[in-house]
């Protein structure tokens, strides 16, 4: 079975330590500072000139140079299939805000991470503005409407609305003008492809055996393995370390990445590119002959760890290995922007253990 779906390499780095129950009896302290706009616009404006950058003096060097979106196939045809557009809209189709495991964030509001990458974003669509002289726009389709209640089954239906809700404020605050932030709902065939989406549901169940020897299917479990939701940090830490938990964990990662694979077939028969053809293709995972965004910030992607930053560079790190790094009653200095977390700052905690880039340059 081919094309059981895709998800971004920056989604499938691991934790730098192994999960141990001593952690949760440390005696962490964390200390609340706030961060204002300007600090926020200039961290996010030196991040998208380092990773984007600017002066370019076509598209073509546009493309092929810069170090967060690339065409993944012929830039010649690429480029011909934008010069008959009189202008150019962008469809990305991602989760925002955090994955629902405390292991990975305690919180789970967009951040710093999740910021930086609407802010490359939006200098990706100024610098096509600019070298093409044609109005360029990227609608961002969070899939988290759909993908929250039908495949993680989380218990919030609000909470997917107030994400919603918080990003397209901060996206209009910090002046990304070139963002439209829509639920998925408005791209997808509505109760058809719920509908759709179940029927697969139901036919791959029968195949769970040949499923599961796939290594796409082994990718996938992994990342659902480690994204089981919980309510608190210390909840997550027992889940995680006894028997039952991790068998509890790993029957709901199997039936997540049955979900998942369907969640992308329904999207398959109801032709969504097709369906949606006004737009460009875009996506955060490798496919052939598509516009690939970067979606790692530092280690791994903004849905899976938390936003750190230290050393003038932004970055995310699974809270836990934070924790872990931190010396017995550590203090965690956090940034808050608009009342909410918005990053860990780490600069002098050092973390080791497992370190894999979730950044390709």
């Amino acid at each position: 079975m081919q094309n059981l779906g895709a998800i971004p390499r920056a989604s499938t780095v691991g934790f730098r330590y192994e999960i141990s129950g001593s952690v949760a009896k440390k005696k962490m302290r964390v200390e609340r500072s706030n961060i204002d706009k300007a600090k926020v616009l200039s961290i996010l404006g030196n991040d998208a000139k380092e990773f984007v950058g600017s002066g370019y003096k076509d598209t073509r060097s546009f493309l092929t140079n810069n170090g967060f979106a690339r065409y993944n196939g012929d830039v010649n045809e690429f480029l011909a299939a934008i010069e008959n557009r009189k202008r150019l809209d962008l469809l990305l189709v991602i989760a925002i805000g955090k994955i629902y495991n405390n292991l990975k964030c305690n919180f789970k509001e967009p951040d710093l991470a999740n910021l930086a990458f609407f802010s490359r974003l939006e200098a990706f669509a100024t610098q096509m503005e600019r070298l093409t002289g044609k109005k360029v726009s990227i609608a961002v389709a969070v899939e988290n409407t759909f993908f929250d209640k039908h495949v993680l089954r989380v218990n919030k239906p609000s909470f997917t609305r107030m994400t919603l809700e918080m990003s397209r404020k901060l996206a209009k605050d910090l002046g990304l003008a070139h963002l439209s932030i829509y639920p998925i709902d408005k791209f997808l065939a509505g109760k058809r492809y719920e509908r759709d989406f179940y029927d697969s549901v139901s036919e791959l169940n029968k195949r769970r055996s040949s499923l599961k020897k796939q290594s796409e299917f082994k990718t996938f479990y992994k990342v659902f393995y480690e994204s089981y939701p919980t309510k608190t940090f210390n909840e997550a830490i027992r889940l995680y370390t006894s028997a039952a938990g991790r068998r509890r964990v790993g029957a709901w990662a199997t039936d997540s990445t049955i979900r998942y694979i369907a969640f992308f077939r329904a999207r398959d028969k109801m032709d969504f590119w097709g369906t949606n053809g006004s737009y460009i293709r875009t996506s955060v995972s490798p496919r052939s002959n598509v516009l690939q965004f970067e979606y790692g910030i530092g280690r791994m992607s903004p849905l899976h760890g938390m936003g750190t930053y230290g050393n003038g560079a932004i970055g995310t790190e699974r809270f836990y290995d934070v924790v872990k790094a931190l010396p017995e009653k550590g203090r965690l200095r956090m940034w808050y922007y608009g009342n909410k977390p918005f990053c860990a700052y780490i600069s002098g905690i050092k973390l080791r253990g497992r370190s894999q880039s979730g950044q390709s340059r």
